[in-house]
């Protein structure tokens, strides 16, 4: 866990030499502060002080709305860990903080559950056990990770009180929570093992899958939480109730690519050439070079009579695994590589020579380097160092003064293609 800030640590000297503007010093805190600032906030939301309380438990509440569901189960960890010695005298509050005072604290509103929330890492038993009866009783779905944390507890009876509570939510108007919360699910799924929680985790997964379900799977499309986008979409491409066109189209223009990537794999896996077909042309284009990789492979094993033109085509592309597996696939078409590429440095867009001329180095010979010099000094900086690379892979012997030349300019981006060469000596 990461340690306070300079500047935490002198709000927190502040705050506690502070007799007057605590709130506004919380309020700071609450705005930039971390997982180890919130354990500090803890003893001033015990406060007897309304104001300050209050301020306080605002804080927890605004670092604990940052915080990613898997940084819960660390906060968790390091909560429990701090034994009554650890920060004495500025936590003395929150390791003497009973069960009666969390069955008696009020919720009325967010601030306050998630403080009680965090009171269910409490090292103290008793503590998280009032925290999860506490819990139980709303029904807000910002408890649930709290539950589902205290699933793997230590205690068997705050296991059972926390699997109870669990158990009363399945009910539909809830199932959009337990899906903020897929993460950990899978968590519990992975690694919990004081219980065996299959049966639970299958009712969980029938939710989802069930038809009246739909719309609140196809809203994970959008939650901020990639690990819940992910699996929204994973799962609606493998459901019968659901068109995977309409998934597939919204898919591929996610800036995720992890999930643009199990979208193609998904296609490329399907016996519909069709479908694939449809996508294909589009799906090539991805940005993602694994993406291009995939179609380019789905054009060679599925649709062979589509496959030249883009094996082609990808011989051009920016990234050299893709160039070589291009190259390995037309091996037998009997194509003149290097000419290939030196005919598209004579009438090829400025954005294509680059690659053409990397193009050049990696198929052609030694003679080859007198296609790369003019391009040494060209106006545009990427092509200088495509032409500075393409000279290292075809002929570095004869050009070391090159090599020399690009390691002095001011061009960091040239200068690197020079040193980066092994086959470039200095």
């Amino acid at each position: 866990m990461k340690k306070m800030t300079t500047e935490e640590q002198g709000l927190f000297e502040k705050l506690y030499r502070a007799d007057e503007g605590r709130e506004e010093i919380l309020h700071s805190l609450g705005k930039m502060g971390s997982m180890i600032t919130l354990t500090f906030l803890l003893p001033f939301a015990l406060e007897k002080g309304e104001e300050v309380r209050k301020a306080a438990l605002a804080a927890v509440h605004q670092i604990t709305s940052r915080l990613r569901k898997q940084d819960l189960i660390s906060l968790d960890q390091y909560i429990r860990r701090l034994t009554p010695y650890s920060n004495r005298n500025q936590l003395a509050a929150w390791h003497e903080v009973l069960p009666e005072d969390i069955r008696n604290f009020s919720i009325n509103d967010e601030a306050d559950l998630s403080f009680i929330g965090i009171c269910s890492f409490h090292r103290n038993g008793y503590v998280r056990e009032a925290a999860i009866e506490v819990l139980l009783k709303q029904v807000t779905g910002a408890e649930l990770p709290f539950l589902l944390i205290r699933l793997n507890d230590w205690q068997p009876k705050i296991r059972y009180l926390a699997f109870k509570a669990c158990k009363v939510r399945f009910r539909p108007n809830y199932v959009k929570h337990f899906l903020e919360s897929i993460f950990l699910l899978k968590h519990l799924s992975a690694y919990y093992n004081r219980e065996k929680f299959s049966d639970f985790l299958e009712e969980i997964d029938a939710m989802f899958r069930h038809p009246d379900n739909g719309d609140v799977l196809r809203s994970g499309f959008h939650s901020k939480d990639p690990v819940v986008r992910r699996f929204c979409f994973d799962l609606a491409l493998n459901l019968h109730d659901i068109d995977p066109d309409e998934v597939i189209a919204d898919a591929l223009i996610q800036k995720d690519a992890m999930i643009r990537l199990q979208t193609v794999r998904y296609l490329c896996k399907q016996d519909d050439n069709e479908r694939l077909r449809k996508w294909l042309d589009r799906i090539r284009h991805d940005v993602f070079p694994s993406i291009r990789q995939l179609a380019l492979q789905a054009y060679v094993d599925r649709l062979p009579e589509e496959a030249t033109d883009a094996l082609l085509a990808a011989l051009l592309d920016g990234h050299k695994s893709i160039r070589e597996m291009a190259r390995f696939y037309l091996r037998d078409k009997k194509i003149d590589l290097v000419a290939f590429y030196r005919g598209k440095l004579i009438d090829a867009e400025e954005q294509v020579i680059p690659i053409a001329i990397v193009g050049v180095g990696e198929t052609g010979v030694k003679a080859d380097d007198q296609w790369i010099l003019p391009f040494l000094h060209h106006e545009n900086e990427r092509i200088q160092r495509a032409a500075v690379k393409a000279l290292a892979m075809l002929n570095p012997e004869d050009h070391i003064e090159v090599f020399i030349r690009a390691l002095q300019t001011n061009k960091r981006s040239a200068s690197r293609e020079a040193s980066d060469k092994e086959g470039a000596p200095l």
